[in-house]
């Protein structure tokens, strides 16, 4: 439902002033990095490079899942921390619709986006090894 509503505020720009929490500023910080890494990746076709490039945002979105109420009663928070969440959706959706996958624990809770970090970082570690065995071998 989160990741619903963030994609209804599309184009929203993060304001770093309204953001209250460290969870916060750590995956907004990491977005902007990680942004810079996977666009040119994704312009050569290097979507494995990519994928483990947004691996890396596991662990601040999951912290920020933990530690952050997305619809805080505070407009301008809520609208900030969905434009946070929509630029991250934004990463993943440059390289794939991850929202057909689903986890078995979690088939639509709100964890679906953590849940698609999850599958890069594994997407990842499966491309790296494939990778070796074909240089190795």
């Amino acid at each position: 439902n989160i990741l619903r509503l963030a994609s209804d505020a599309p184009g929203a720009s993060i304001e770093p002033t309204l953001m209250t929490l460290e969870a916060e500023h750590a995956l907004a910080k990491q977005l902007l990095h990680t942004a810079s890494a996977v666009s040119p990746l994704i312009e050569q076709g290097a979507y494995a490079r990519a994928l483990e490039c947004l691996a890396e945002l596991r662990a601040p979105t999951d912290r920020f899942f933990d530690e952050v109420m997305v619809m805080d009663k505070d407009l301008a928070l809520r609208r900030n921390r969905l434009a946070i969440l929509r630029h991250l959706a934004d990463l993943f959706l440059a390289i794939a619709d991850f929202s057909h996958l689903q986890s078995a624990d979690c088939p639509n809770g709100p964890e679906a986006l953590s849940n698609c970090v999850g599958v890069a970082t594994a997407i990842s570690r499966q491309t790296r090894t494939a990778h070796l065995e074909t240089h190795l071998l």
